[in-house]
């Protein structure tokens, strides 16, 4: 009986010991979070630089591409991405299209699925660029001023674009717009365009309103219906004029502030006060799943168990991916949000270790306008 009690013992010292380090971890990585958090107050560049969302606009997050978005009308490149796929018009709709939209290397990528049974391509002796299906871009000018681009394409293949009048009929006088490239991909209950834009089409202002017009007659060849990603409601009986979806896009300053301040085996995070990630940087230990045949012998796997499987206090849910992520809920982010700094643990995404989070407020002009997350995992110290 006594032989018994000695392992028993020693695994009661190791799950104490682990609690121990864990909660020295936990306090070093918040005294941490507030050193940083403290060079970010009063820095509200970092987050005053989205328009604030106009009543009934679907806000356009741009995701980070992890792959290379080859233009070729086809989303096998996006599969990454297909959870955050948006849907514009009524399921019951025959025109109606689902929006991706990604950002890489100062590019807007966007992917469009548009339903629509009776498809009317453009016939290039025809000088009105209305009179076939077409996707309609509302921008923004740095003064203020509406920019129309719309994306026409005569089949299968690469797409045009031009600048438009107010009218949407007749391209302004030059060359089309090069700057925007594409692809569609014609299919019996529809289409499916990619396009490509500089980042800087849009503006200082971050808005963009995308419309999808449909032409069912060949003859005719006139608008039969539309579909934009703003609302159409007893509030809105037109679009509104002068009001786009704000396009949220990562803060490059608070990104390349928070490059200059991050450490081996952590990530930070810099939210807003809407729940929006507005800057991320580092990577964790447990990204790395990797592990040698020694570290995966029966006595590193039977120790794991003991220290790891066996212990209380584990908590539930998953590894955020830093490069898909548009925002965040976590409990001790919205604490911070109230003004109260803390952490928590969770189980890291390698199924062996935890993952701590600290997280402090931050302020500017007396107000939480959002909050810095530290996190890093106990690989190390177990």
């Amino acid at each position: 009986m006594i032989l018994l009690i000695i392992p028993w013992l020693g695994i009661k010292s190791l799950n104490s010991m682990k609690a121990f380090l864990i909660e020295g971890q936990a306090q070093a990585q918040l005294l941490t979070a507030q050193g940083i958090a403290s060079l970010l107050n009063d820095r509200p560049e970092f987050f005053y630089d989205i328009p604030r969302t106009a009543d009934g606009f679907a806000e356009l997050p741009l995701y980070p591409a992890a792959t290379r978005l080859t233009l070729d009308g086809y989303d096998e490149d996006w599969h990454h991405l297909h959870k955050f796929t948006q849907h514009f018009g009524a399921a019951d709709q025959s025109l109606r299209f689902s929006l991706l939209l990604s950002e890489k290397s100062g590019y807007l990528y966007g992917f469009i699925k548009v339903n629509d049974n009776t498809q009317v391509t453009r016939h290039p002796g025809y000088l009105r660029m209305d009179n076939s299906d077409h996707v309609r871009l509302y921008l923004k000018a740095d003064d203020g001023r509406d920019k129309r681009i719309l994306i026409t394409f005569e089949g299968y293949g690469n797409i045009t674009a031009f600048k438009m009048d107010e009218d949407w009929q007749y391209a302004e006088p030059g060359a089309p717009e090069y700057r925007v490239k594409g692809y569609v991909v014609l299919h019996r209950d529809g289409y499916h365009l990619e396009f490509r834009l500089p980042l800087n089409l849009l503006g200082a202002s971050k808005q963009l309103g995308i419309e999808v017009a449909d032409v069912s007659d060949a003859d005719t060849r006139e608008v039969t219906g539309t579909v934009g990603t703003f609302p159409r409601s007893s509030n809105f009986p037109v679009r509104q004029p002068n009001i786009y979806n704000p396009v949220i896009v990562r803060s490059t300053a608070a990104e390349t502030f928070l490059a200059g301040l991050q450490e081996d085996n952590a990530r930070l995070w810099i939210m807003d006060n809407r729940q929006r990630v507005r800057a991320v940087a580092g990577k964790l230990d447990a990204d790395n799943t990797d592990e040698t045949p020694q570290e995966n012998s029966l006595w590193r796997r039977m120790l794991r168990y003991l220290t790891t499987d066996m212990s209380d206090g584990r908590t539930s849910g998953g590894d955020p991916n830093p490069d898909l992520v548009h925002t965040r809920s976590d409990n001790i982010y919205l604490s911070a949000l109230a003004g109260q700094p803390g952490t928590e643990s969770r189980p890291a995404g390698d199924g062996r270790s935890n993952i701590i989070t600290a997280a402090y407020p931050i302020t500017a002009d007396n107000q939480v306008v959002g909050a810095l997350l530290l996190e890093k995992s106990t690989a190390n110290i177990l």
